[in-house]
């Protein structure tokens, strides 16, 4: 196979698989080689999905779902893709390539889901038929465990953010139209599109030559997709002007400050006299704007660093924006509750563009007004916690105001750290964070390696199997290689639904769409660009075609109803064979390659 030539230049390192007898003993040993292969693929990934999930105990965390595990999920399939483009015989055996490319898509949007649909599942409410996230503390939200027809899930006010993910998804499979109209347009010379089946090597490398110029433009736009939607995720988790190296161990004890029944006013005017924005206490009490060149960006940084957590709490559809209702909430969750009459009093003047919403820059702002109007005297209260506090008593914790399933949601969403990096273990959060961070990155690094080293010789095992059952090597590779590639996805979607909660659920559809991102550019480049490099022609019309298929209908699924079921499990878990069965529908009747 076109990876033998590969290993062969590595110094015979791995078994090129074509030398192996053409016998029973032969198979077995093939066999072996691809229980081999695929362990050690299996264990990198993991590798990888494990590094990611550390990756939620830092500053970086908002990216994992969308980003990270994405970006690193991809690494295996473009391996695959990669490899078994390279060598003599590239325009056959990127039939794995291809294979797997059309099989970890539509994969990912169809096994893994409905997994997450299984094991998110909570009750419906019988009055509404909603799911019923808000329970009382302790009770289960799936009960009794066997539940199946009457439970569901959904992503709550996450709503927008996953059908953003599945608007991007559609769009980074432009590229895949470019390309298959420039192959159209040059296979109408040779015969049409029913003659992709029959082209000879002349013809190949004629509309090799004429489909170069539409696979370099689908190239290019693979790799502007690609930038624009990690872009567009970076400025969407840390547009509020995030900082994210800040002192952490302040942050982190001003915001427990607050949590431990301090109150938001005690807590902050420590930090803001710190930096030197509030005024004397005989002083006109003007805030300082927090945007501008006249505000240094470390007391920015700072305010908005003891915020956020508040503010993101409520905001669980990261649009950046609350309802007064939720403003309410988060005054209960900082200890400063209010009544309606001063909550509406409030809103009014927070909400300085008259939106009906506050965004994060008109909440900091609204709190910094809030802090330095009131009496510079901190009440007797607020004064007696705060010497208790400093005296290391236990202080009082307010009752929080129930807030439905947000409540529960907070806490169970919360990532235990593990004990090797538990905070008594280091003398500063920075060094616990150094710690994580280095830890992620070595798993990062040890299963991306592993992975880039055995997706080429397990792409030549995969061709063999084919060659010697007479399967086409790309029905071995749309099956058998997301099996083992697509693992990382498939595990750590499936833990994050088994939270039983909005967010989590966001989290995990966040991943599983954002991983069809990933394949729909840096996938799809990879194999345009041996497209392109090799002078290979593009005769894959019915894979575009069903993954087309694939994601039209879960975009439809998505963009329709709000709440998923089992029912909707078992229609993504039938699209899966079915996008399986167009591709053999097409290239057995249709003469479609």
């Amino acid at each position: 196979g076109s990876g033998g030539r590969v290993t062969a230049a590595m110094g015979g390192i791995f078994i090129d698989p074509s030398d192996l007898p053409n016998t029973a003993y032969g198979d077995i040993q093939l066999g072996e080689l691809f229980v081999a292969y695929a362990y050690l693929l299996y264990i990198g990934c993991n590798l990888i999905s494990d590094g990611a999930e550390l990756l939620m105990l830092t500053p970086y965390s908002k990216l994992v779902g969308s980003c990270i595990l994405p970006v690193l999920g991809a690494v295996p399939d473009g391996a695959i893709v990669l490899f078994s483009g390279l060598g003599s015989n590239a325009q056959s055996s990127l039939d794995v390539g291809v294979g797997a490319l059309a099989g970890s898509t539509v994969m990912l949007i169809t096994i893994p889901w409905a997994l997450a649909i299984y094991g998110g599942r909570v009750n419906l409410d019988p009055e509404t038929g909603a799911p019923k996230y808000a329970v009382p503390r302790g009770q289960p939200r799936l009960y009794p465990e066997d539940n199946y027809w009457q439970a569901g899930v959904s992503v709550g006010a996450g709503y927008g953010t996953v059908l953003v993910m599945a608007l991007w998804m559609l769009a980074t499979s432009v590229p895949y139209f470019v390309v298959e109209a420039g192959a159209l347009v040059a296979e109408q010379r040779h015969g049409g599109i029913t003659n992709q089946q029959d082209v000879d090597d002349d013809e190949a490398r004629e509309l090799a030559l004429q489909e170069s110029a539409p696979a370099l433009v689908a190239l290019l736009m693979t790799v502007f997709f690609f930038c624009a939607y990690l872009t567009y995720q970076y400025r969407q988790a840390y547009s509020a002007n995030e900082t994210l190296v800040l002192d952490e161990r302040a942050r982190t004890a001003t915001v427990n400050t607050v949590k431990a029944g301090v109150g938001l006013v005690a807590a902050i005017k420590p930090v803001l006299a710190a930096h030197r924005t509030i005024p004397a206490a005989d002083g006109p009490p003007e805030a300082v704007p927090l945007t501008g060149a006249s505000r240094p960006s470390s007391e920015d940084a700072m305010l908005k660093a003891v915020l956020i957590p508040f503010f993101r709490r409520y905001d669980v559809d990261n649009s950046k924006t609350l309802s007064m209702k939720e403003l309410g909430l988060v005054f209960a969750d900082m200890n400063e509750r209010k009544s309606d009459d001063d909550l509406l009093e409030l809103f009014k003047e927070y909400d300085r563009d008259r939106s009906g919403q506050l965004s994060f820059d008109e909440f900091c702002e609204g709190m910094k007004k809030y802090v330095i109007s009131k009496d510079p005297t901190l009440s007797m209260q607020a004064e007696h916690r705060k010497r208790r506090a400093s005296l290391g008593e236990q202080p009082v914790v307010a009752v929080p105001v129930s807030g439905g399933a947000d409540d529960d949601d907070e806490d169970e969403d919360e990532e235990e750290m593990p004990e090797e990096f538990a905070e008594s273990k280091f003398k500063s959060v920075a060094e616990q964070q150094r710690a994580i961070q280095r830890s992620a990155l070595t798993k990062c690094f040890i299963g991306t390696a592993l992975v880039l080293a055995f997706s080429d010789p397990i792409t030549d095992v995969l061709d063999e199997v084919g060659a010697r059952t007479g399967i086409s090597s790309f029905y071995v590779g749309f099956v058998v290689a997301p099996l083992i590639t697509n693992g990382s996805e498939l595990v750590a979607s499936y833990t994050f639904a088994l939270k039983k909660t909005p967010k989590s659920m966001v989290i995990a559809y966040e991943q599983l769409l954002g991983a069809a991102v990933m394949n729909n550019t840096y996938c799809l480049a990879i194999f345009l660009i041996l497209i392109y490099a090799q002078n290979l022609y593009w005769n894959y019309t019915a894979e575009v075609l069903a993954v087309i298929f694939a994601e039209l209908v879960v975009f439809a699924i998505i963009s329709s109803f709000h709440l998923h079921t089992l029912k909707t499990a078992v229609a993504a878990l039938a699209l899966y064979p079915t996008t399986l069965l167009i591709v053999y529908c097409l290239e057995t009747f249709a003469g479609i390659s």
